[in-house]
């Protein structure tokens, strides 16, 4: 239930443990943040079963801590951060696909979607001014996946789509031509410039043998 602050890493309002010891490094900025971020944790459950439970303190406690600490506080001098826990899927669903795995990760997907349902609809309510706020989508492995399919069901071709400052799909075989195919109006990032677009990058050892789920 994304209406309850448990079922967020880090929410808006709330005391973050995932932020606890940022503001010696990260100082307030000297003006409000103009966006906000959606960040979608990499896989921190190393468990027998198929899925994380979002309810284990110790497992929440280490994707606040290696997570969402070391990688969503880096928007924080831009952006107001959004990071959502979700029952992510074990990694034998990467490294060994199955029909299991499939269903693993679709619903480690059902709840990154209506984490961002939520989100969306958490900042329309906030847009007094009628102007919609900027956002940026972020994040890495497991994350990365499950995200690149929420641009293709949840952005792309909508108008959300028109907010969309940039999209980071970090630690993910992430290919032109699958971009080109999935998300036509939201191209690779040419210019550090240019908004709307997709940042994406992955740094793999030379005995990496990548799966079919990839």
């Amino acid at each position: 239930d994304y209406g309850l602050p448990t079922a967020w890493s880090v929410l808006p309002g709330q005391e973050s443990a995932a932020f606890a010891r940022l503001p010696a490094i990260f100082p307030a900025p000297s003006a409000p943040p103009v966006a906000d971020v959606f960040y979608v944790h990499p896989t921190s459950y190393v468990g027998a079963k198929w899925n994380g439970p979002v309810d284990d303190a110790g497992l929440n406690a280490a994707t606040d801590r290696v997570a969402t600490r070391i990688q969503a506080s880096a928007f924080l001098d831009c952006c107001v951060v959004y990071a959502p826990r979700y029952r992510q899927a074990n990694g034998t669903a990467f490294t060994y696909p199955s029909a299991d795995g499939d269903q693993a990760l679709d619903l480690a997907y059902g709840d990154v979607e209506r984490a961002f349902l939520a989100f969306a609809a958490r900042r329309a309510r906030g847009a007094a001014t009628g102007i919609e706020r900027p956002f940026i989508v972020a994040a890495h492995s497991q994350g990365t996946m499950l995200l690149y399919r929420l641009l293709r069901q949840q952005v792309s071709g909508r108008a959300l789509r028109s907010r969309l400052v940039a999209a980071y799909l970090i630690g993910g075989l992430i290919t032109q031509t699958d971009l080109a195919k999935d998300l036509p109006d939201i191209p690779v990032c040419a210019a550090k410039e240019q908004t709307g677009c997709i940042v994406a990058w992955n740094a793999r050892g030379p005995q990496y043998q990548p799966s079919s789920f990839e």
